[in-house]
């Protein structure tokens, strides 16, 4: 019989680790988040919230589950932060730039004006790159 290690090392592209750990809005959780968004990217946090915190059982696994966070730091500045486990180029980028219009969007009330917006920053934690892109900075 051949013993074999046990692998302990944490996988935080795991969809499962980012629901139960990250998406509730108990202490616990919103430290945790806030925590590792300080410490990865340097923001100062102010609020968190996760948007769509149910996962499906049906579809763990599968390519449905979405869990984005949203943040505001102490200088009043928007982030969208979403975990990718993939990407493959063009379909992608397109996504993450819906998702920055609709971070845009979501900002105003009918009444608001345009002038009014803010700029939004989107974090995406990626896995895996694309192999014809490796820049760890895209901007669009």
């Amino acid at each position: 019989m051949v013993k074999t290690k046990a692998n302990n090392v944490l996988n935080y592209c795991n969809d499962l680790f980012f629901k139960y750990t990250l998406s509730r809005e108990d202490t616990e959780s919103v430290y945790a988040r806030n925590t590792i968004i300080q410490r990865v990217t340097g923001i100062r946090v102010k609020e968190s919230r996760v948007l769509n915190p149910n996962l499906d059982p049906g579809v763990i696994g599968k390519k449905r589950i979405i869990l984005d966070v949203h943040v505001k730091d102490e200088a009043g500045r928007f982030y969208n932060l979403e975990m990718q486990t993939t990407y493959a180029g063009i379909a992608e980028m397109m996504r993450f730039e819906f998702y920055g219009a609709r971070a845009l969007n979501n900002q105003l009330k009918s009444s608001e004006k345009y002038r009014d917006l803010k700029p939004v920053y989107q974090i995406i934690f990626i896995e895996k790159y694309a192999w014809n892109n490796k820049n760890l900075i895209n901007h669009y």
